[in-house]
């Protein structure tokens, strides 16, 4: 979304419009209450107070913005490791010792429990 664009959508909501007209009166009271100028008090007001506006806005779409690229960032940042030779034994590194470990503790737990599971069937009185 361009600076134009967050302008007029923060210009649509009523307590920004309330605010300007404070700011653009406040700047004809100072001028002391000349006519004529209302036009040029609200662009003034205008140009105090949506800058800093508009900014907040940028950056709240920004890290809206930012909370989705990182799963996109992420799924390249891997694809990019498998394309280089260093990076490729390092995921090889990682991906073989959590594997090996998950193997070796699943193997342990499936017969532990299978045994259990048998002792509890042999060991209940047949009808």
């Amino acid at each position: 979304m361009d600076v134009a664009e967050i302008r007029e959508r923060l210009l649509r909501d009523e307590s920004i419009r309330e605010r300007v007209a404070r700011r653009a009166y406040e700047i004809y009271a100072n001028r002391g209450y000349q006519e004529g100028q209302e036009f040029e008090d609200w662009l003034q007001a205008e140009y105090e107070i949506l800058p800093d506006l508009i900014r907040h806005e940028q950056q709240r779409l920004g890290m809206a913005q930012a909370a989705i690229e990182p799963e996109v960032l992420v799924g390249e940042g891997v694809a990019s490791l498998h394309g280089s030779a260093s990076a490729g034994n390092a995921t090889k590194t990682a991906k073989s010792s959590p594997a090996k470990g998950t193997k070796k503790t699943a193997a342990k737990k499936a017969p532990t429990q299978s045994k259990a599971a048998d002792k509890k069937t042999s060991k209940a009185p047949q009808a």
